[in-house]
């Protein structure tokens, strides 16, 4: 599945109906993979504030209304949530570890 996905031509794919294609817009599969890895970030942040939001106000409800099961369910969202954070953190650090040590610019800031 990964070699056919990695065998798609960019110049066989188009961006939206107007027919640009993504080849005249990136010029290899690494800037395309650059832009797709900064946006992954940024989505997933978003995401992990939302689930401490979310667990964070479960919890507040919980607990005013003395439900032991679901203050516990509120806790295991807010952790697993942090721990989602340590993910995406420690994966930026190897992706600046990667930056660093090569000398490639995976997360360059003009794409």
């Amino acid at each position: 599945m990964i070699g056919k996905l990695l065998a798609v031509k960019l110049e066989d794919i188009t961006l939206n109906d107007t027919g640009t294609k993504i080849s005249d817009k990136y010029n290899d599969f690494a800037s395309l993979l650059t832009l797709l890895v900064k946006n992954s970030f940024t989505l997933i942040g978003i995401i992990l504030v939302i689930l401490l939001i979310f667990g964070g106000f479960n919890f507040i409800i919980a607990a005013c209304n003395d439900y032991p099961k679901n203050t516990q369910q509120a806790v295991n969202t807010i952790k697993a949530s942090l721990i989602g954070f340590d993910f995406v953190f420690f994966s930026y650090v190897i992706v600046q570890a990667i930056q660093t040590f090569t000398g490639l610019e995976i997360l360059n800031s003009n794409l």
